[in-house]
This record gives C-alpha cells, structure tokens and sequence, in this order.
C-alpha cells in the first residue's frame, strides 16, 4: 500500500497538494471557494496507476494508517471521526465484476432491464409537473435516505445553466439506476455509468462501464466528450475502503479530476456529496477552529463530509455555478451543487481570490 501510494503522490504532482492556494472566499453567497492545479490526463487514464487499486488486504482497516493521517485529514485541517462500516455483501464486490469474469450479455443485472428503467423515468417525468406537496410526489426507486435528492436533480437538469436535453452525460457511482432514470427522464440523450460493480443492462440509453473500460474508452476516444457529469453520494467514499477499494487520501479528487478529462469544454458538473450543517467538530478546543472546519471531516471507512476547506480541494478546475435549491429538505446534507468546467492552472478566473 505505502509503495502504491507513494507512487500515486509522485505521479499525481499539484494535483494532490492539499496544501495549494484556495480562491473565492465566498461565491454567490456559498462558502466554498475554488482551486485550481495542473492535471496530467494521460497519466489519470492510464492503466496500472494504482488508482483504481482493490485493498492489499482481506477487509477494510478500521484505522487510517498513521503514515497516512495528515493526507486524509488535508494536514490536519480537520477530524478524523472513527465511522466504521463493515463491509456488506454488494460493497464487496467493488473491483470484481458482479456476475464473474465471463457475463452472459443477456443477463440483466436487477433492477436494471429496460422496462424498469422506462417505469423509472415515466414516474419522473409525471412527476415534474405535480405540485411541491409531499402527498402528491411519487416515489422512485432509490434508498430511502435519498428522498429529496431525486426531487432537486429532477429539477436542476431542466434549469438553463444544466439542460441535459440531448446531452451525452457520465454518471460516476451507481447502485440502483434511479439517477440514470432522471437524466433520461429530462432528455438526455446517452448515459455512461461508471461503477466498480458489473452492471448489466438492456436499455438502449445506458452504458454501464467498470473501470478498465472506462479508461480504455477514454483513451481510444470510443467515448464521446461529456457535456455534463453527475454523481450523487458517491465519491465521498472514494480511497476510503469501504467498497474494497485501495486506501487513497486523494481518490475523490482524482475521481472528479478523470471526469474533467473527459468532460466537453462547456461541461457542468452536478454533484453531490455530505454537506452542511449535520456536521459538527467534537470538543473544539477554541471556537474559531470550530467554526472554520465544523463542515468537513473524514468518517472513516464511511465516508466524507466536505466543507469550505475540502469542497475547493475536491472540486479542482472547475467553478461554482449554482446550488440545486428548489425548496425541499435536502437529504443528510445530501444537497446539488453545479460546477462548471475552467481549463487546469486557469490563473484569472472572474470571482476568483486567493485567500
């Protein structure tokens, strides 16, 4: 592990200072700023990186590697929240396929066929038009903690800023496909899932990608430039272990970073990950501290929370746009943020100050 790491850290440059300079203390009144750094594509598409690494050992560690620590924890810039998470039946298999090395193409994984997903995206479209009132939504299919989430992607992908109407979209992290059924749901015209898991499916607008696939794809140029990328609740567990994938302090942000290789010039980033309020810092010892850093954390093995100091570290080249407010309550601080694309070590960008 100490030698993948080591590896990654050298190759991965700028990209993986968690010490570089923060612009934007406060855009359009949301409290995360931006970064900026050089990005190397052709090394995060590459294979054997040690990127996309299964953990060296049988089950997840219940303690970051102290070696480790202060990469996790951006330097100590905020706690370190023991969250264990055993490992469960579906998180075990990140980084093997779902069906075995060889996969019959006319399997389709469950929940996946086509006319679920058609049921999917009807109940979405239906349910643009209801009105607001809890009474009246439908419920699509999705774990139960997610639902207010669909509700506010369902709407920012018709907004003017978005607008997934005939767009080519990737979708990091899926497990069941409620989000690909609200993209298609508001016309887009293609959807690439990328998962650590085998999926299968039959539906003519969804390509389901393991890793490998997706950056050989990259590479090849087979995939299309993305016009927007969506991930929800998902790459917060990045490099964390949990979904038996390689310990990674930066695995979040190469993970956006990869999207951002792939992403047209034009491209928004709708996104979202555990933020806001439900976070909190145990025992500050003097209240500036804790109110700089109440909002990130790390849960290890379950997950991260991002604030004002990680959200500009994991959001790197792209900017702020928007935040999906809609009024519903959002899930956890599961709320959408939409990010649009700037070109890497951009040095002017308006609205952007060094802190």
């Amino acid at each position: 592990m100490d030698a993948r790491l080591h590896r990654i850290q050298a190759a991965c440059g700028e990209l993986c200072d968690s010490r570089r300079a923060t612009f934007g203390e406060s855009i359009r009144g949301v409290k995360y700023g931006h970064s900026k750094a050089a990005v190397d594509c052709s090394w995060l598409l590459a294979d054997n990186t040690g990127i996309d690494a299964i953990l060296e050992q049988e089950v997840p560690p219940r303690e970051i590697p102290p070696q480790w620590l202060d990469e996790f924890t951006m330097h100590g810039r905020y706690p370190n929240i023991s969250q264990y998470v055993p490992p469960v039946k579906y998180e075990k298999l990140a980084g093997h396929t779902m069906h075995g090395d060889s996969i019959d193409q006319s399997t389709v994984t469950k929940g996946w066929g086509l006319a679920d997903i058609d049921r999917l995206i009807g109940k979405a479209r239906n349910d643009l038009h209801r009105t607001r009132s809890r009474r009246n939504r439908t419920k699509l299919l999705m774990p139960w903690q997610y639902h207010m989430l669909n509700y506010e992607l369902l709407h920012v992908l018709h907004t003017e800023a978005v607008n997934a109407s005939g767009r080519q979209v990737l979708i990091i992290g899926s497990g069941s496909p409620w989000v690909e059924a609200v993209t298609l749901a508001a016309g887009a015209a293609h959807v690439y899932t990328l998962e650590y898991a085998r999926l299968v499916t039959d539906h003519p607008q969804i390509t389901t990608l393991l890793p490998s696939e997706f950056l050989h794809g990259a590479r090849s140029s087979s995939l299309p430039k993305f016009d927007l990328i969506v991930t929800c609740s998902s790459v917060e567990h990045s490099g964390l272990g949990r979904y038996n994938d390689g310990l990674n302090p930066w695995g979040d942000v190469l993970a956006v970073a990869r999207s951002w290789c792939v992403s047209a010039p034009h491209a928004r980033m709708v996104i979202a990950v555990p933020t806001g309020s439900h976070a909190y810092w145990p025992e500050p010892n003097d209240e500036q501290t804790a109110r700089e850093n109440m909002n990130d954390m790390v849960l290890f093995n379950a997950g991260r929370t991002y604030g004002p100091v990680r959200w500009p570290f994991l959001m790197t080249n792209w900017i702020f746009e928007m935040r999906a407010n809609f009024g519903f309550n959002p899930s956890w601080g599961q709320s959408l943020y939409v990010w649009q694309k700037v070109r890497a070590g951009r040095s002017s960008v308006k609205g952007w100050r060094m802190l």
